[in-house]
C-alpha cells in the first residue's frame, strides 16, 4: 500500500481546524513505527502495532483515527483476512471524505485480484486515480492490473502494464515472467527465449523456465535440444507437467526418427497420466510400424483415422500397409480409399489410390462398378504416372472380366482411343454386344456391333470370330452369298481346334 506519512505538523494543523488536541509524542512514535512496518511489508505486525495505536486514541484524535483505521484494513489486505473487504467498505462509508478513499479503492482491487475476482477487481482499480498513487503503489496497480488483463486473455492490454514496470522494480522478474509467456503464447520466440532466458537467474522462476524454453526449442525444430534435456526435466516435473514433458521428448525422438526411444517416451506419457489424442496414437502407430511390430501398430494407426485430414491420411496409409502383411485384403483395400484423398498429401494420394483400385480389382474379380471405376478414376487422374500404363492393362482385365458390355462399352469410349490396349479391349466388347443382341433376336444391333469390332482390327481372334457371326446373320436373313463369304473368311484365319471352325 500507500507510504501514508502525515507529519506531526499537518496533524497539528488539522487538530486546531476541528478545535481538536493532537495526539501525544508516544503515539505518535508508535504510529510511525507501525507504517514503517507496514511499508517493509511486516503487516502481521505491522496491523499489531496499529491496534496499539488504536487503543491508545481518543475520540478527538479523528484523523489519526482515521490514518490507523486505512491501515489496519489494508493489513488485512495483505493478510488475506476474510473480513478485508468489509474492513475497507466499512471504512469507505464512516469516511466518504478521506484523503484514503483513492487508497481504499485501490486496496479493494488488490484484493479482488488476490481472491481472483477479476471483474471486481476490475473495477476498483478503473475507479482508482493513477496519478493519486505513489510510485511504488503505481508498479503495484501496473502488475496487478496487467495480471487483471493477462486473466481475461487480453494480452495485447496486459503487455502493455507489465512493460510499465522497471528493470529494477521488485517486480520486474513478475512483469518479464508474464511479457515472455505473451511472447511465447504468440508465437514470438526469439524474444520470448531471451526473456526466459534472463530468468533462470530468478529464485520465483528458475524451476519453471527450463519447461518453457525446451518447448521453444522444439517449436523451432531443435530436437536435439529436447532429447538432451527433457528427460531431466521430466523426471524433476509433478506428474501433470512430467506427462507433458514426456509427451515432447516422444515427439522429439519420432522427429529424430529413434522409433525405440520415442515408444519408451511415449509409455512413459501415459504413466503419467497422459491421454493418447489422434496424434499420439499416430506416433505410437506408426513407431511400431516401424519397428516391424505391425499387428500393434494397426490398433494405434487406427485410433489416429479420424477427421479428413492429413493425419488419417498417413495413418490409413500405414495402416492399409499392416493390414496387407496380415492378409486382410479387404481392410487394407478400405485404408487406401481412406488415404487416397488428393487435397492432402498428392504422393500418398496417389499410391493409395493405385493400390486401392488394384485391390478391388482382385478382390472383386473385375466387377465393372468397383474396379473399372476406381481405375478409370487413376488413370484419368494420373495420366503420366510411371504406374498409368500397369493400371491401364488392369482396367482391360476388369473390362474382359466384366459381363455388363453395355456399361462397359459406354465407360471405354471415355477412354482415349489410340491406346492399342483400349482398342483391343473396345473390340472384344463390341463382339460380346454383338453376340448379346444376336441371342436376343436383335441382328440389326448385332450387325453394328459387329462392324464397329471389325473396325478395330486389332486381335486376330475377335477378326475371326467376327467374320463367322457376321457369317450366320447373313446366314438366317437368307443372304447365302454374303454367308459363304463370311464363312470362308473365318475359315482362312481361325484355328481348326475352335469350336467355330467345326
Amino acid at each position: 500500500m500507500r507510504k501514508f506519512r502525515i507529519s506531526l505538523l499537518t496533524l497539528a494543523l488539522a487538530a486546531c481546524a476541528f478545535g481538536a488536541q493532537a495526539a501525544g509524542p508516544e503515539i505518535e512514535t508508535l504510529a510511525g513505527r507501525a507504517r514503517d512496518l507496514f511499508d517493509y511489508g511486516r503487516w502481521s505486525d505491522a496491523r499489531q502495532e496499529f491496534l496499539r495505536v488504536r487503543a491508545a486514541l481518543t475520540p478527538s484524535d479523528r484523523l489519526l483515527a482515521q490514518e490507523a483505521d486505512f491501515y489496519l484494513a489494508a493489513c488485512a489486505v495483505e493478510l488475506g483476512s476474510p473480513d478485508a473487504e468489509g474492513a475497507l467498505r466499512e471504512f469507505a462509508e464512516r469516511y466518504p471524505e478521506s484523503v484514503y478513499a483513492n487508497d481504499v479503492r485501490f486496496a479493494l482491487g488488490s484484493f479482488y485480484c488476490a481472491a481472483g475476482n477479476m471483474e471486481k477487481a476490475r473495477e476498483a482499480f478503473a475507479q482508482t486515480d493513477y496519478k493519486a498513487l505513489s510510485a511504488p503503489r503505481r508498479e503495484q496497480y501496473d502488475i496487478r492490473m496487467g495480471y487483471v488483463a493477462f486473466a481475461g486473455g487480453d494480452y495485447r492490454k496486459a503487455y502493455d502494464y507489465f512493460d510499465r514496470i522497471g528493470s529494477r522494480s521488485e517486480y520486474a522478474d513478475h512483469a518479464r515472467y508474464y511479457k515472455a509467456y505473451i511472447d511465447y503464447a504468440e508465437g514470438r520466440y526469439g524474444r520470448a527465449k531471451q526473456a526466459f532466458t534472463a530468468l533462470l537467474r530468478s529464485d520465483a522462476y528458475r524451476d519453471v523456465v527450463p519447461y518453457y524454453l525446451m518447448q521453444i526449442e522444439f517449436r523451432e525444430g531443435n530436437y536435439r535440444y529436447v532429447v538432451e534435456n527433457g528427460e531431466t526435466l521430466a523426471r524433476r516435473a509433478v506428474p501433470e507437467r512430467r506427462a507433458e514433458l514426456e509427451r515432447v521428448v516422444a515427439e522429439s525422438w519420432f522427429r529424430l526418427e529413434d522409433f525405440n526411444r520415442t515408444l519408451e517416451h511415449l509409455a512413459a506419457f501415459r504413466k503419467a497420466g497422459g491421454e493418447m489424442d489422434r496424434d499420439a496414437s499416430y506416433l505410437e502407430g506408426f513407431s511400431l510400424y516401424r519397428t516391424a511390430r505391425y499387428a500393434e501398430a494397426a490398433e494405434w494407426l487406427r485410433k489416429a483415422c479420424g477427421a479428413e485430414d492429413a493425419l488419417t491420411q498417413n495413418a490409413s496409409y500405414h495402416l492399409a500397409d499392416c493390414y496387407l502383411r496380415a492378409g486382410d485384403k479387404e481392410s487394407a483395400m478400405q485404408a487406401f480409399a481412406m488415404a487416397s484423398d488428393e487435397s492432402l498429401d498428392a504422393t500418398v494420394a496417389e499410391d493409395a489410390l493405385f493400390n486401392y483400385a488394384k485391390l478391388q480389382y482382385e478382390l472383386g474379380g473385375g466387377a465393372f462398378n468397383g474396379a473399372i471405376n476406381v481405375l478409370t478414376r487413376y488413370v484419368e487422374r494420373y495420366p503420366s504416372s510411371p504406374r498409368a500404363e500397369e493400371a491401364r492393362a488392369l482396367l482391360i482385365a476388369a473390362y474382359y472380366n466384366s459381363r455388363d458390355y453395355d456399361a462397359a462399352y459406354r465407360a471405354i469410349k471415355q477412354m482415349p482411343s489410340g491406346d492399342a490396349d483400349i482398342r483391343a479391349a473396345l473390340q472384344k466388347i463390341t463382339y460380346f454386344r454383338a453376340l448379346e443382341a444376336y441371342k436376343a433376336g436383335d441382328m440389326r444391333a448385332a450387325q453394328r456391333y459387329l462392324t464397329e469390332s471389325a473396325a478395330v482390327n486389332v486381335s486376330p481372334k475377335y477378326t475371326a470370330l467376327n467374320a463367322f457371326w457376321q457369317g450366320e446373320i447373313a446366314f438366317a436373313q437368307g443372304d447365302y452369298p454374303v454367308a459363304a463369304a463370311k464363312y470362308n473368311a473365318y475359315l482362312k484365319r481361325a484355328p481348326r481346334t475352335e469350336r467355330e471352325y467345326a
